[in-house]
């Protein structure tokens, strides 16, 4: 983390300073949309989206290093997206809706 500790960083983006938290943004979110764009490559944005909002909420009991928090926030991906895959699998396929051609045949 460019000049800062990643401690430092992490204690800063826990208090609210937007700074810290776009320091580990710009850091991890490349890597989190590569990941999401090999496994739902249409939904990689929504799915990194809907993760850092995770993240952010959990961020004040996350304890550990930056490897672990790199784990941590992958981890929080991976969950994310099986249940995108499952919720997707549970919606029934629509069929498509024929539309009137105006007279009766």
């Amino acid at each position: 983390m460019l000049g800062e500790s990643f401690g430092e960083v992490l204690e800063g983006a826990r208090h609210g300073d937007e700074h810290a938290f776009t320091r580990l943004y710009r850091d991890v979110n490349p890597a989190l949309l590569r990941y999401f764009g090999a496994q739902a490559p249409s939904e990689a944005e929504d799915l990194a989206s809907e993760t850092w909002e995770a993240l952010a909420r959990g961020l004040g009991s996350f304890e550990g290093t930056e490897s672990a928090f790199r784990g941590w926030i992958f981890t929080i991906a991976h969950r994310r997206l099986v249940q995108h895959w499952r919720s997707g699998s549970r919606r029934p396929a629509r069929a498509p809706v024929p539309v009137p051609t105006g007279g009766r045949g």
